[in-house]
């Protein structure tokens, strides 16, 4: 038996012992806004965040987020795998796709030399105007933090009313009911001001992040 191994067992042998009750926890939203219309808030903060909201549907999704690509002048696209979930990659028209599915060290040379990406959200919180994401091998972390400008693809029913009700939202996408190993939260375009408080944008991330609710 290996140590890690060993070091397993042995947990798992201590908790039959030391049994963890589960804790419920319950959370009261304080701020003021119209829980009945969680799109138009959530619209109205993501725009505050100095993000941009592109309205969509199911039917024109295809045809919106082309008409975008073009108004932006995409020519090469970084694409995270779960995008499929909106949409083909095939049906993306830009002349160079750059599908996020090697290792950083393989892919170097492309994530690092791209100005676009395209990933889909799992979902928005609605009283902060946010994006949420459950980061993975069809997400990676990379694909909206190294690019100059991020068009993310959300879904009108995964915009949530708060923090709280985002989190346990997430812990629904892995079957063992448990946080993903790594969430990502977007505001919007990333921003410092740190140095003579002189606000300076796309310090951390994305200079520019577009939002298609669709």
């Amino acid at each position: 038996m290996s140590s890690r191994e060993d070091i397993y067992s042995k947990v798992k042998d201590a908790l039959k012992v030391n049994y963890i009750p589960e804790v419920q926890v319950s959370h009261t939203d304080r701020m003021v806004y119209d829980k009945d219309k969680l799109l138009d808030t959530y619209i109205e903060y993501q725009k505050a965040n100095q993000g941009t909201v592109l309205l969509s549907s199911k039917e024109t999704l295809k045809e919106d987020v082309n008409k975008l690509i073009a108004e932006l002048g995409v020519k090469r696209l970084l694409i995270a795998r779960n995008i499929e979930s909106g949409f083909g990659i095939d049906d993306l028209n830009v002349d160079e796709k750059i599908v996020y599915n090697k290792t950083v060290e393989t892919q170097r040379s492309d994530l690092f030399n791209i100005d676009f990406s395209i990933l889909h959200a799992n979902l928005g919180v609605a009283n902060l105007g946010i994006l949420g994401f459950s980061t993975d091998e069809d997400c990676p972390r990379l694909a909206s933090l190294i690019v100059s400008s991020c068009i993310v693809l959300l879904k009108k029913e995964d915009v949530v009313a708060n923090l709280f009700e985002a989190i346990n939202k997430l812990k629904g996408t892995r079957k063992d009911g448990h946080l993903p190993t790594n969430i990502v939260f977007i505001l919007g375009p990333s921003r410092t001001a740190d140095i003579e408080l002189i606000t300076v944008l796309g310090v951390h991330g994305p200079r520019n992040v577009h939002v298609v609710l669709y």
